[in-house]
């Protein structure tokens, strides 16, 4: 679990075209300042957001959407942030709240830190509230994912999944891998592992269906959703790349 390191700046669209534009290596140095047109903090931010964005193993992709004007490519950076880091995973994985409030997320992350015995001040956690929701009002508006109503948020989980088949064959591919699964992977485990894939996604549990009952089709028979009384299990049937599954994705935008 890693907190902070974002110096209270939240993502910018603009932050990451620049960098996939920039060869060189993002280090603080006048050169840098002069090109990215940053201050040195800000660099030091988008450091913190490439490693948690993936940026730079997603490169090959994410330049062909340098804008970010897919939403794929906006539920990319969201998985990721997810899978990566700390207040995200547990906002979305283990806090289970639909309406909620600042004050809500602060007390979950206050009882979680003291229970697992994570040193870190109050004053970090409030200024990761405060960029988490800043990050979902601007990098992340376009998803909806997050509103924001009169003195309380909302999560929205999605009844109709904004994500293409393709790239949930990524997540899933990913997923798969994340959790060393060899032959099959549970029902069970997609929806309420501590990173869960569905509850990761913000999709509803008729959403997750529509795609696990389309998934011999969608995969080409790469992956088989069975259900029984007893068994609800995804199970892998050919050897994949989870990269061939991105490839797709991009090459449609």
């Amino acid at each position: 679990m890693r907190f902070s390191g974002h110096e209270k700046f939240d993502c910018k669209v603009d932050w990451l075209s620049k960098a996939l534009s920039y060869e060189k290596e993002l280090v603080v140095s006048d050169e840098t300042i002069m090109h990215l047109g940053l201050g040195a903090n800000m660099i030091k931010s988008l450091n913190y957001w490439i490693k948690l964005f993936e940026v730079d193993r997603l490169r090959e992709f994410l330049i062909k959407d340098r804008f970010f004007e897919s939403l794929n490519t906006l539920w990319l950076m969201h998985y990721n942030l997810i899978k990566n880091g700390s207040i995200y995973n547990l906002f979305f994985n283990r806090m289970n709240l639909v309406r909620f409030t600042k004050d809500d997320i602060f007390e979950f992350l206050v009882k979680f830190v003291k229970e697992n015995n994570i040193k870190v001040s109050e004053n970090t956690l409030r200024n990761d509230i405060d960029v988490f929701i800043r990050l979902y009002g601007d990098f992340f508006k376009e998803l909806n994912i997050i509103s924001k109503h009169h003195n309380f948020y909302k999560l929205n989980i999605k009844n109709k999944s904004g994500i293409s088949d393709k790239l949930f064959l990524y997540f899933l591919a990913d997923f798969i891998e994340l959790n060393g699964a060899k032959d099959s992977i549970s029902l069970f485990t997609i929806t309420n592992s501590k990173f869960s894939l569905q509850k990761s996604l913000v999709m509803s549990e008729s959403a997750l269906m529509d795609k696990l009952y389309r998934l011999e089709d969608i995969s080409k028979e790469t992956f088989v959703f069975s259900e029984s009384a007893v068994i609800r299990e995804v199970y892998i049937k050919k050897k994949f790349d989870k990269n061939k599954f991105l490839e797709d994705v991009f090459d449609e935008i």
